[in-house]
């Protein structure tokens, strides 16, 4: 920690007591932006003359501007002559002398500034200004010193004439008081200057100092400003240097102003009472050298609240526009030991100009002093004239230090600055702790709205799972129909963040106006890996109000994930959805086999439950294994038009090694979602709400041995009879009488069935597929249907003498269920029943 010295550092100033690091406690005495004086109340200061001598009737010698500067442990003395020229020849100020002495005798060695004029001359009518400085001991005051006029005349004694002397008094006031301004001229130059306000904000063993100063060009050419240079004077004589918010080449533009923030740091114990803020100004050209210009009185108010009470906003300036800020709410997330601390800010640019934000370091001070960084977004923050921003600040701290919080808003170093400085405070209201699964009620400019948490959903999707938490926005308080809000999310679980770009936010509906009393819902969606595990989720609802503004709605907290409902076989799933009602109803199971793999299958019927024709919800499914394995169900978009009541056959099924159990098996299903939206029926799925289970029945076939009604949904297949023979050396046909019934029980069945018939003689196998109800061949509907089915090889004809199996499979994604099997003799041949009537 730099220690608090007197003397140091080039220039007025002295010494810098800026701190790099800072140990913030908020004390009774931490001040604030102290009430301006209003401009219309501002007296001109007299200025700073001290003796006017006449060297003629019409012209003079004036003293004034008798300034200290102190420079590396030493301190000089600057004082400055203003020569008037009334007559009319020129008047030559290398003629004249101005020396300094001691009220003691002693006379000290004057050096020209080295920013003076080259010429001594000054011409009839104007006049011109000189500057000078001595160095003189430390503890020299300004009653001390005396000046002396003289002239060169070398028929004098030591060839000078004295014309007058003069000698500062207590009387003599080189200090502008406050509710005054003080005009700085130089040639052409005319700049209004004043104190405007002061804060001290006492942090621990370190107090920030924050004064305004206002500097307004009345002249007619336009001011660099960036040789300025200011420190503070207190009255035990520390200097401490203060640094300004000026750009470093900032321009001044006649008839413009500009209010500059000088911040510094320094011990708390440092008394600041009647303290001076000293400008001073540093040459142009190779020497830089500097000089004081003036010294301003400074008051700190004592009814300043640096510190913004609770719900009110705090102003200040950022780049020349002014900006307000507010703590708008405070949530907070307690667990065993510690509390996560949601802070929402929002700022208005009340400039006329867009601004960026610093990138501001934020920290959340406890009442007893600890200090919690917050670590915020490392983002560019850009506030537009009159439009509001949102940002959401989060810091996990001890339990016991969330009463009587302050949260400062710190300016960082700068490239050319020495240290940062608190831009601005904040006590922190009270905090509110937010229970699980809670109503709130949440207001903006349209209305009263209630949101409430119902559930929220754990269900699998491949190596992720899809968390989904369902929000229902209700118009519960008003007469009329309200906007419903633009409803953005942040989630958090178990205290991780996460990333809002993983986030998809779904609406249950495309209501635009919520009618009174009625609700609607969103879900807010992510997705997490299978085996993470966590026992809370947090999720931050906001209101987007426009582009730049959010306005937060609630912080809900839920500690319980809500298993997939389960359903009995025979019970329905309604889907309730506004415009997209509809039932799926189970109607059988069962498992297809392969060489390699077999195929879970479920049928489901599914009905139509709006008033209008329309395209049944698109689903999306998983079976789960008794050993808690995960498949991804195959379930075809029923893409055509249904009618009101009308049903479709809904198939589902998923590939599973064949070694997987056949027994408790389950399916969960839901509505799929592709973007934030319900899919349509060209889409994909990329997750899945409101999902199900259903407990499958034991995965098995029962087979027919008499190949007589058999169901391939919606089918029912009878072989009625077959006549068997050779053709050539290597066919064997099978001549067949068949009947296939469609018990025509849905609108829409949009799967394709195919029937394989393969006849085993006990050596050789030997198969034929048929497709049902195909556009050309295969097994037509109809009773008594006739077909050739032809099976070749190369030792088929044996078939006739030792007989063979006729076994009928149904087929289904390169798998197949047997569904009926009989044996035929050598020879045989199995007649038709006479008196039905064949079809023609």
């Amino acid at each position: 920690m730099n220690k608090v010295v007197k003397i140091t550092c080039g220039t007025m100033l002295a010494v810098t007591l800026l701190s790099s690091s800072l140990t913030y406690v908020p004390t009774a005495e931490a001040a604030g932006t102290v009430t301006k004086a209003p401009v219309a109340s501002l007296q001109p200061f007299g200025g700073t003359k001290l003796k006017t001598f006449m060297i003629s009737s019409k012209s003079y010698v004036q003293i004034k501007d008798v300034y200290f500067l102190y420079n590396n442990n030493e301190k000089t003395t600057h004082y400055t002559i203003t020569v008037y020229n009334g007559d009319n020849t020129e008047i030559d100020f290398n003629d004249y002398w101005v020396e300094m002495h001691s009220v003691n005798g002693g006379k000290y060695n004057v050096t020209p500034n080295p920013a003076n004029k080259k010429s001594s001359k000054v011409a009839p009518k104007t006049s011109e200004e000189f500057s000078f400085y001595s160095k003189v001991d430390q503890k020299v005051n300004y009653t001390d010193l005396k000046f002396r006029l003289v002239k060169w005349d070398f028929n004098a004694p030591n060839y000078t004439r004295t014309l007058g002397e003069t000698r500062i008094t207590s009387a003599y006031k080189n200090s502008v008081p406050t509710n005054n301004y003080y005009i700085l001229r130089k040639n052409n130059e005319k700049i209004k200057t004043n104190f405007e306000s002061g804060t001290r904000f006492t942090v621990g063993d370190q107090s920030q100092i924050q004064v305004r100063f206002k500097m307004e060009n009345i002249g007619f050419t336009r001011k660099d400003l960036s040789s300025y240079q200011f420190s503070l004077k207190t009255k035990q004589g520390y200097i401490i240097k203060l640094e300004s918010d000026l750009q470093a080449d900032q321009k001044l533009d006649p008839s413009q102003s500009v209010s500059i923030l000088l911040t510094g740091s320094l011990k708390s114990n440092v008394d600041v009472n009647g303290a001076q803020l000293l400008l001073s100004s540093i040459s142009d050209g190779e020497t830089k050298f500097e000089s004081p210009v003036s010294i301003y009185n400074v008051v700190w108010y004592a009814s300043s609240n640096f510190v913004a009470p609770t719900n009110t906003a705090k102003k200040y300036t950022v780049n020349g526009q002014n900006i307000q800020a507010i703590i708008s709410s405070v949530y907070r997330e307690s667990n065993d030991a510690s509390d996560t601390i949601s802070i929402n800010m929002k700022w208005l640019n009340n400039g006329k100009k867009a601004v960026k934000l610093p990138k501001y370091e934020y920290v959340l001070l406890s009442s007893n002093g600890a200090q919690y960084p917050i670590t915020v977004k490392d983002e560019e923050i850009q506030l537009l004239p009159g439009v509001e921003k949102e940002m959401e600040l989060k810091v996990k701290i001890p339990t016991a230090a969330t009463a009587g919080m302050t949260l400062l808003i710190n300016q960082p170093k700068e490239e050319n600055k020495t240290n940062g400085y608190i831009a601005a405070a904040f006590k922190v209201p009270p905090v509110t702790t937010t229970t699980p699964v809670s109503k709130k009620t949440y207001r903006n400019a349209t209305g009263a709205y209630e949101f409430e948490i119902k559930k929220v959903e754990r269900l699998p999707w491949g190596q992720e799972d899809l968390l989904n938490i369902y929000v229902t926005v209700s118009n519960d308080h008003a007469t009329k129909s309200l906007v419903i809000p633009d409803i953005k999310s942040k989630l958090n679980l178990n205290g991780v963040n996460i990333d809002e770009k993983a986030i998809t936010m779904i609406k249950a509906d495309d209501q635009i106006l919520l009618p009174a009393k009625s609700s609607t819902s969103f879900i807010v969606s992510t997705k997490v890996p299978y085996n993470y595990k966590f026992n809370e989720v947090q999720l931050t609802l906001l209101d987007q109000i426009s582009e730049e503004t959010k306005e937060t709605i609630g912080l809900f907290t839920a500690k319980n994930v809500t298993e997939v409902p389960k359903r009995n076989l025979q019970d329905p799933f309604k889907i309730q959805t506004m415009g997209r009602k509809a039932t799926l109803q189970f109607e059988n199971a069962t498992v297809f086999e392969g060489k390699s793999s077999d195929l879970y299958y479920a049928e489901f019927s599914y009905t139509n439950d709006e008033m209008r024709f329309t395209t049944l919800p698109v689903l999306k499914a998983f079976f789960k294994t008794n050993d808690n394995q995960y498949i991804d169900a195959d379930l075809p978009n029923i893409k055509t038009k249904i009618s009101p009541t009308g049903k479709a056959l809904l198939v589902v099924s998923g590939r599973v090694p064949k070694s997987f159990s056949k027994e408790g098996a389950k399916l969960i299903i839901g509505e799929g979602i592709t973007e934030g939206k319900f899919s349509t029926t060209e889409g994909t799925p990329d997750r899945m709400i409101n999902g199900i289970s259903f407990d499958l029945p034991k995965l098995e076939n029962t087979v027919s041995k008499e190949l007589k009604d058999l169901i391939i949904n919606p089918y029912k297949f009878t072989v009625n009879s077959i006549d068997s023979g050779l053709e050539g050396l290597n066919t064997l046909k099978l001549d067949m009488n068949y009947t296939l019934e469609n018990l025509n029980a849905y609108e829409v069945n949009e799967t394709k069935r195919k029937l394989t018939f393969v006849v085993n003689d006990g050596v050789n196998e030997y198969e034929q597929s048929l497709e049902l109800d195909a556009a050309e061949g295969g097994l037509k509907p109809g009773i008594k249907k006739k077909v050739s089915v032809s099976f070749t090889g190369n030792e088929i004809g044996s078939v006739l003498f030792r007989g063979y199996k006729l076994s009928v499979y149904e087929e289904y994604n390169s798998h197949r269920k047997l569904l009926g099997t009989k044996e035929f003799s050598w020879y045989s041949i199995e007649k038709e029943t006479p008196q039905t009537p064949e079809t023609p």
